[in-house]
């Protein structure tokens, strides 16, 4: 009944989803080196990603993932939109030509077109691969199959990232 008064709005509603705990698996990506509002949690040489939001357990799962494969990516959380922290994140970003952008959010005017402005108004020319939601009605669901049927889970991300960079 939500999606469809969703997909044919006749008077304001207002939907409350329940959103899960951060998960307590490993909180070192909270307690991670932090610069400004960008907290350096894992740094590498391939590339960067970007993240934003509760993507911890999707985070540690593409960290391990990406290892196994011998990726070495720097992983980086964002953890404050507005005010955007612009010079600490370009000079955290300089030396990469790879950036993947990940967030639990819809993709149009979200965390990856943050990103891909910041470098389209500094010239800056890197390859960038954003990770989020279409613009859609989504279900609700539990956090695990929710991120596998957005493809915004680690083996998705991967794919992605082949996909674009091989």
């Amino acid at each position: 009944i939500i999606e469809e008064r969703a997909q044919n709005p006749i008077h304001p509603m207002v939907i409350f989803y329940p959103y899960e705990m951060v998960s307590t698996h490993d909180s070192t990506v909270l307690l991670s080196e932090k610069t400004g509002d960008l907290k350096i949690q894992q740094k590498g040489k391939d590339g960067v990603v970007l993240y934003v939001g509760n993507c911890i357990d999707t985070i540690k799962d593409l960290q391990e993932t990406m290892s196994a494969e011998g990726l070495d990516y720097s992983f980086i959380s964002c953890s404050q939109m507005k005010p955007f922290n612009v010079s600490s994140l370009l000079d955290k970003i300089s030396k990469f030509d790879k950036i993947v952008t990940i967030e639990e959010n819809v993709l149009n005017a979200g965390f990856g077109s943050i990103i891909s402005e910041i470098l389209h108004d500094h010239n800056l020319n890197k390859s960038l691969i954003r990770i989020g939601l279409d613009c859609k009605f989504v279900k609700p669901g539990n956090k695990i199959d929710l991120t596998k049927s957005n493809k915004i889970d680690a083996d998705s991300i991967i794919k992605s990232i082949h996909k674009k960079w091989g």
